[in-house]
């Protein structure tokens, strides 16, 4: 069934009182010129009071593991973008279970073990190129 577009938010509520989220994602490596380009996006307070925070997909290559480290320490998500970033693009949806497994879960134990990171906070993954 097809459903028309609308303006009106769900249920008749008022428009001041539905939420409205951003997602803040940011790929690949962390690297402080990088950081400082994204810093003006994650300074300030949400409307609500709360510190903005932004999910970071990373991957092995050329990642600063130290700053990765401090960007989960301020409160922010850090989630496996694999350990090459392999290309073609075409590899992620062909590619072999076990190495499939070994760029997901390789990364995942990067993060943990350069970084610090607890293994249970590490839950995000996005492959390289979507």
């Amino acid at each position: 069934m097809y459903t028309e577009a609308s303006s009106s938010p769900p249920g008749g509520l008022p428009p001041a009182d539905v939420p409205q989220f951003v997602l803040l994602t940011y790929d690949d490596a962390v690297q402080a010129e990088g950081l400082e380009l994204m810093a003006p996006t994650l300074e300030g307070l949400n409307p609500n009071g709360c510190p903005r925070a932004a999910t970071f997909f990373v991957n092995t290559d050329y990642n600063d593991y130290w700053l990765t480290q401090q960007l989960y320490a301020a409160g922010h998500e850090i989630a496996d973008h694999s350990v090459t970033h392999r290309e073609p693009q075409a590899w992620w949806s062909t590619a072999p279970e076990q190495e499939y497994a070994e760029e997901i879960g390789g990364q995942r134990q990067n993060l943990h073990k350069k970084s610090g990171i607890p293994l249970d906070a590490i839950r995000g993954f996005r492959t390289p190129f979507l």
